[in-house]
């Protein structure tokens, strides 16, 4: 290092990095809120794309 540089600190690799060797929290299935969440998804994009952009075109 020369005078007037700063310093660079090197960072971890990602496999030592907290985050990477934490274990995933459990996720539990629901099929009937994940349909509820698409349909609110899917709503306003309906209402604003309307019906012509929702169908696919031969």
């Amino acid at each position: 290092m020369t005078r007037g540089t700063p310093a660079i600190e090197a960072t971890p690799p990602k496999s030592e990095t907290p985050a990477a060797t934490a274990p995933a929290p459990i996720r539990h299935r629901d099929a009937g809120n994940t349909r509820q969440y698409l349909l609110q998804a899917a709503r306003p994009r309906f209402a604003y794309y309307g019906y012509a952009a929702t169908t696919r075109k031969p």
